[in-house]
Parts: structure tokens; C-alpha cells; sequence
């Protein structure tokens, strides 16, 4: 199987260029769209780096394509802080010098802002990680497969853990990154998109994932306009 596939950068192939126009999704449009008209550009400009996944036994098809960049995301603050500096505020103010009183007092109007929606979005803290913005399978080539018998079940979450987590874990090793997230737009009744990110690449939503223990506080996601409608998922790397 390793050696039927291949991963390639996209930007360093120029000749893959012309390749993309056999790519095709009907569930994924918007997905096939980015590929066909945006990826070049992006990736060449270090927007995001975008990977074809190539079957050799297949005049080097396209199978899968995925793009990653690096992103952020932000703690929130716990509730037990806020609940200690209003109950403790005036013997706190008490046993501090003038400039710690301003610092402390500060910190609660900061705090109290952070509650509230404003154009900077407040948190505890911020954690770098990896972006899954796109990931979508080319339907031409799974046809062809399937009209020469050749089964290429679970092939995503194969070239998942095959290309996409080692270069998420190349990266952790040379910078501090501890997650990869996504923006699942689902627009199945049954949820369908976000059981498979569950169920085979091991992501979580944000309540699942504050119930796990994996991350220290509650995630805060930093969602882009574009991914409004889109639910926010997050896994380890």
C-alpha cells in the first residue's frame, strides 16, 4: 500500500497544475472549487500548504487532496478565578502596594471584558496548532477503482495517518504544537461528516473534548468567518 501511493507538495509540481482539472466531488463543491481555482495560489504564497496523494497503479491519479496551516487557538478563564478576585477583591487590594492594587484591578475589568463579545476576543491564553483546512477524496478516482474492482475502502483515514499526522508531528517536533483542528461543514441530517472525523481520525467536538481531560481549561476556537456554519473540531497530535 505505502508504495502505490505517493504525497507531493503542490506549488513544487507545477506540472500537477493541469492534473487537478480531472478532480471532482459532487458532495464537496465549494472543496472542489478551492482546488481547481484557489490552491495554486495559496500554496505557492505560503497561505497553506496544499498535498495531492497520488495511485501509481493509476497513471498517478489524484486519490485524496489536503491542505494544513498553522493556526490558533485560546484558552478561556476559569470561573474559579473570576469567583476568587470578586470575592477576595478588598482583601487582596488591602495587603497590596499601590502598583499591584492598579494591576489587580486591572486584571478583573480585563476579565469582565472577556465575558463580553467585542472585536478582540479575550482569553486566558492562546496554543498554537495545525489546521486541517481542506481534505476531500477525488470521486473520479474512486470510480475507476471500483469499475476495476479495486477497493479502496477507508482510503481517507489511511492517508490520514499515513501523510497527514506525520507532518503535524514534523512540526510539533521543531515548534510547540500540540493539537489539529478542523472546521467540519456538515450539512447532513445525520451528521454523517462529523461522525467519520469522530469515529475514524480520532477528532473531537469542543464539549467532548473539554469532557476528555486532553486539554488543561476550555477550548476557545478562533472561527474565521468563512467557517461560521462549520463546527469546530480538535484532536492531539
Amino acid at each position: 500500500m505505502n508504495e502505490r501511493f505517493s504525497c507531493i507538495r503542490l506549488s513544487l509540481f507545477p506540472r500537477w497544475k493541469e492534473k487537478i482539472e480531472d478532480f471532482e466531488n459532487d458532495m464537496n463543491p465549494n472543496l472542489v472549487d478551492y482546488l481547481k481555482n484557489v490552491a495554486w495560489e495559496e500554496d505557492t504564497e505560503d497561505w497553506n500548504a496544499v498535498y495531492l496523494v497520488l495511485d501509481r497503479l493509476h497513471d498517478d491519479d489524484i486519490v485524496l487532496y489536503f491542505a494544513l496551516k498553522c493556526g490558533m487557538i485560546g484558552n478561556s478563564f476559569s470561573e474559579d478565578i473570576y469567583d476568587l478576585l470578586e470575592k477576595n477583591k478588598d482583601e487582596l487590594l488591602k495587603l497590596m502596594p499601590q502598583d499591584k492594587q492598579e494591576a489587580i484591578a486591572f486584571l478583573r475589568d480585563f476579565m469582565a471584558d472577556a465575558k463580553e463579545k467585542d472585536e478582540i476576543n479575550k482569553v486566558a491564553s492562546t496554543m498554537s496548532g495545525v489546521e486541517l483546512t481542506q481534505f476531500c477524496i477525488n470521486q473520479n478516482h474512486r470510480e475507476k477503482c471500483k469499475k476495476e474492482q479495486d477497493d479502496l475502502t477507508g482510503i481517507g483515514a489511511i492517508i490520514f495517518y499515513r501523510y497527514v499526522l506525520p507532518i503535524a508531528k514534523e512540526i510539533k517536533q521543531r515548534a510547540g504544537c500540540k493539537f489539529m483542528y478542523l472546521f467540519a461543514a456538515d450539512n447532513t441530517e445525520d451528521e454523517s461528516l462529523i461522525k467519520y472525523y469522530k469515529d475514524k481520525l480520532s477528532f473531537f467536538t469542543v464539549s467532548e473534548f473539554d469532557a476528555s481531560g486532553l486539554g488543561e481549561r476550555i477550548v476557545v476556537p478562533i472561527m474565521p468567518f468563512y467557517d461560521y456554519r462549520c463546527e469546530f473540531m480538535i484532536r492531539t497530535i
